[in-house]
């Protein structure tokens, strides 16, 4: 929940495509925690992440090291996701 807290608690961004720019950017990109879904990658990400995107607050190639660092850790934590059947 480090997305809402630095938006919501330390006011740190001015609007949430701003924080999901800003928290992506600085190598942040897996939640730690969503109500019933541990180790989430959804959340502000999901939903701001492309109008982040289309205004320029973040870039394409920053954006696919977000989701080469996540899928990294993904494959990392569970092998089996890697291997063939």
């Amino acid at each position: 929940m480090q997305v809402v807290d630095i938006y919501k608690s330390h006011r740190y961004t001015h609007n949430w495509t701003q924080t999901v720019a800003t928290t992506l950017e600085a190598g942040c990109d897996v939640e730690s925690y969503l109500p019933g879904r541990a180790f989430s990658t959804g959340g502000p990400y999901e939903k701001y992440a492309p109008a982040a995107v289309r205004s320029g607050e973040l870039d394409i190639a920053s954006l696919d090291a977000a989701v080469r660092r996540t899928l990294r850790l993904r494959f990392r934590l569970r092998p089996s996701l890697t291997t063939p059947p």
